[in-house]
């Protein structure tokens, strides 16, 4: 202890005395304790990083299903857990009151049909009768006028019958716009299985159980088709980052976000549930026989990642008021060097100038 204490006080003194004359002090000679062997350790070309990781778990693809409708649930032919194949039916709609609509509006637009040719032949008759009245009038040597006023009722006649066709045309339109709508909601009265898996989880459904559109009422499980979720990573953070890995047991697979939808996103925190990221691997091939639902992974945000840097331990490097600096073994002198740094970590340290790799420096 008490070679310690002197040690700081010859430290103090020389700073002192520098001080007097305004000139820097000269480096002091780098002391270990006694009895401790010092580490040394060489420069080198590695790569240096930030990483931050997350705990995340093996999960099977789920999708959400529900009707483009609202509706009434007739019929339920599942239950949670149950295991089911692609194109099964799982819920079945009451559409009674749709079909009903459909029907009704076909029969009208049977009977428009029927009404609007028997008005367009009897307004096509009345033309031609004009037409008749003309053709006696120049024959019979009528006045320019009366033949002008036979034939400007002519042209009032067609041009109201083809407004009225227009008009008839834009009306019929609406309606089989109409029908196309509820014969497209009739054809979607039954909700299928996209692909083979299990039910996960479901409302409960009963038969007269009101729907709403596009609510999930079914969550289907794909246990062939696995992807991994966890906890919520903030989008800048993986927008910046260089390099994303998920770590399962011994082998790191190479992932990729799959965006969350932002309204998803904010239907999530509405509704006071914890918003999570999922991935997709890359290459789900290589996952058959190693990787289950529900393995545990660690997920690996690379960032600021700089590749063959000159790179040394954090501890080696010291800082003065003077700049940062090392010192280094030269042929077992240890003498001081002015160093650049780059990038700093917590254990490492790159060196843009002042070392050259396979230099050999003391670590503190």
């Amino acid at each position: 202890m008490k070679k310690r204490i002197t040690i700081l006080g010859l430290l103090l003194s020389a700073a002192i005395l520098a001080g007097c004359d305004g000139k820097p002090a000269a480096a002091p000679p780098l002391q270990e304790p006694e009895g401790v062997q010092p580490d040394k350790t060489a420069a080198y070309i590695g790569d240096i990083y930030d990483v931050t990781y997350f705990d995340f778990a093996v999960v099977p693809y789920v999708q959400e299903l529900s009707f483009a409708m609202n509706g009434t649930v007739e019929k339920v032919h599942f239950y949670p857990g149950m295991e089911v194949a692609k194109g099964d039916v799982l819920v079945e709609l009451d559409v009674s009151q749709t079909q009903a609509q459909a029907r009704a509006l076909e029969e009208e637009l049977a009977h428009a049909e029927h009404m609007d040719a028997y008005a367009d032949t009897v307004a096509q008759l009345d033309i031609e009768l004009l037409q008749v009245e003309l053709k006696e009038l120049q024959e019979n040597d009528a006045s320019a006028l009366e033949i002008q006023l036979k034939e400007n009722e002519i042209a009032q006649k067609q041009a109201a019958l083809r407004q009225t066709r227009k008009l008839r045309e834009l009306e019929t339109q609406a309606k089989r716009d109409a029908l196309e709508k509820l014969n497209q909601t009739l054809a979607q009265d039954a909700l299928y299985a996209p692909f083979s898996g299990r039910i996960l989880y479901s409302d409960e459904l009963t038969e007269g159980t009101q729907i709403k559109a596009y609510d999930p009422i079914v969550f289907l499980a794909d246990n062939t088709k696995l992807q991994l979720s966890g906890e919520y990573i903030k989008p800048g953070l993986l927008k910046n980052a260089d390099l994303v890995i998920a770590h399962i047991g011994d082998t790191r697979y190479e992932i990729a976000e799959k965006a969350m939808e932002e309204d998803n996103l904010n239907a999530a925190i509405a509704s006071g549930k914890d918003a999570q990221t999922k991935f997709d691997f890359l290459a789900p091939e290589t996952l058959e026989g190693k990787v289950e639902a529900g393995d545990y992974a660690a997920i690996f945000v690379y960032t600021d990642y700089i590749r063959d840097a000159l790179l040394i331990p954090r501890g080696a490097v010291l800082t003065d008021a003077a700049g940062s600096y090392v010192y280094v073994d030269a042929d077992g002198a240890r003498v001081r060097r002015e160093v650049k740094l780059g990038k700093v970590t917590d254990g490492l340290a790159q060196i843009t100038e002042g070392l050259q790799e396979g230099e050999v420096v003391y670590v503190g």
